[in-house]
């Protein structure tokens, strides 16, 4: 564990309960890789069966934004003989609500405005900075910030500068770029 963690990092884990340690190993593993061996270290559970039995860990590494967006999309949507899913410190049920959740997923709103309240970053910014983490895929991010950028009720929760026109040249309205500036207020 020394040689695979460059250290003995992984001892921090040894008071986790045995049926979360294993996500806790890996996403102390992340924490290890992140700054030196790669910018974007995403673990996934890789199940057997319907009953969620893991067959093994799978951890990607890459220095590429869109490489990382790509295995992710690619190991969520796997659905042969074996189901992936990414790891999370939440139990694997309230993972399934969630990525199964219709637009304009709610808990990923809610996840959005509690980790960005008051920040202001391109869609490409922010889709990097959380896409590892998160269990949702980029069109999920779509829907959900056009949602609370134009609410059924209230007031906006995100303000969308787009500096691309459309096709009778007039500033686009909806939709998003990477470069689509996003400010949570």
């Amino acid at each position: 564990m020394n040689q695979f963690f460059g250290g003995d990092s992984w001892r921090d884990c040894g008071h986790v309960d045995l049926v979360d340690r294993p996500p806790a190993l890996l996403l102390a593993y992340q924490q290890v890789v992140r700054p030196d061996v790669a910018d974007y270290a995403i673990p996934f559970r890789v199940f057997e069966d319907e009953r969620k039995t893991i067959l093994y860990y799978l951890v990607h590494l890459t220095n590429n934004d869109l490489g990382m967006r790509k295995m992710k999309e690619a190991m969520v949507r796997e659905s042969r003989d074996m189901t992936f899913w990414p790891v999370t410190v939440r139990p694997p049920d309230q993972l399934a609500l969630d990525v199964d959740e219709d637009k304009p997923y709610p808990s990923l709103q809610e996840h959005l405005i509690e980790k960005y309240s008051g920040r202001q970053l391109s869609f490409l910014e922010l889709l990097n900075d959380d896409y590892p983490d998160g269990v949702w895929l980029e069109p999920a991010y779509r829907s959900a910030l056009g949602a609370l950028e134009r609410p059924d009720e209230g007031e906006p929760t995100v303000a969308v500068t787009r500096e691309r026109l459309t096709a009778t040249g007039r500033t686009a309205t909806r939709g998003f770029k990477y470069s689509d500036e996003i400010v949570f207020v």
